[in-house]
């Protein structure tokens, strides 16, 4: 009889310790819900590339649904693309599809006639650093494609002025660096002449006696950004650091890390779990999360 009156009493204590875990998360969900700050945009970038229009439209979706924000979305495309995003979007008054002009940069132009699909996406992502986006005071930059699983309001409650707020790409093992998305030239490389492979070690050299490349890095799938960053000054430089050294393997990625890892210092490691414990961004769903994935997934 007490061992039935024990089990009894434990599984009723474990039922209202359940109830109130899904109070405490509804609570929470509701007021992620309602965050939507002033002052602050959404940005999606999307070329050309055919294989990306469903992608964006489905993060598009997602942001305004699952991630409950109803403020200003910015969506970055080239002129060849933009009225047929806007044709897809008109529906949404809040969501504002740009194009700027052609990046006119010599390195750019030479690995646009090699790999035209690189390219572009490259330089669409160095325009979010134009003054342009200083109408609004931060901005939550994500890739088209990327899955919003959850409110975003826990995201934008991360928000710091003067920094940039992204996710380490060496996470969880942090065993690369900086120095693995440059391209050093000892690797075969299919076509690559002596003479290219000769010019490529020669620019790395050049790139590692000036900076530290043995450093964390951040993804640029994700960016929280105060638009203080965004200026003339941070552009040019970007578009500097592209032009003395085209070697970098993933295009943009790794000269945005150069530039506000190393040279601005104004990266931060975004937290990777908000006040509720749900992580708040990761490249895929892992078993750490749990039951509950993170609001933001890439894959």
């Amino acid at each position: 009889m007490k061992a039935t009156l024990l089990a009894l009493g434990v599984a009723l204590g474990v039922a209202v310790a359940l109830l109130l875990w899904v109070f405490t998360l509804g609570i929470g969900y509701q007021a992620a819900s309602a965050a939507a700050p002033d002052g602050v945009a959404v940005v999606l970038i999307c070329d050309s590339n055919p294989k990306y229009f469903e992608r964006c439209l489905r993060t598009v979706r997602g942001v305004r649904g699952a991630g409950r924000y109803l403020g200003d979305v910015c969506l970055v495309t080239d002129q060849q693309s933009r009225s047929k995003y806007q044709a897809a979007l008109n529906h949404d008054p809040r969501l504002e599809v740009v194009a700027f002009d052609k990046i006119d940069v010599p390195s750019l132009q030479t690995l646009t006639a090699a790999h035209p699909e690189k390219a572009s996406g490259c330089a669409l992502k160095f325009n979010l650093f134009r003054p342009f986006f200083r109408k609004w005071r931060y901005v939550l930059y994500i890739d088209c494609g990327v899955r919003v699983r959850g409110p975003l309001g826990p995201i934008f409650a991360t928000r710091a002025p003067g920094r940039l707020l992204a996710h380490s790409d060496a996470y969880p093992e942090y065993t690369r660096t900086l120095r693995h998305q440059f391209d050093d030239g000892k690797a075969a490389r299919a076509g690559r002449s002596a003479a290219d492979t000769m010019n490529v070690r020669a620019t790395f050299e050049k790139l590692e006696s000036r900076f530290n490349l043995d450093v964390d890095y951040f993804q640029s799938t994700l960016m929280l950004y105060d638009t203080v960053l965004a200026s003339a000054e941070s552009f040019d430089a970007i578009l500097r650091l592209y032009n003395n050294y085209p070697i970098g393997k993933l295009n943009d990625q790794c000269f945005l890390s150069l530039y506000f890892g190393n040279i601005a210092r104004r990266w931060t490691q975004i937290p990777l779990r908000g006040p509720s414990g749900q992580a708040l961004y990761d490249y895929h769903r892992r078993l750490r999360h749990g039951f509950r994935p993170p609001v933001l997934t890439k894959i």
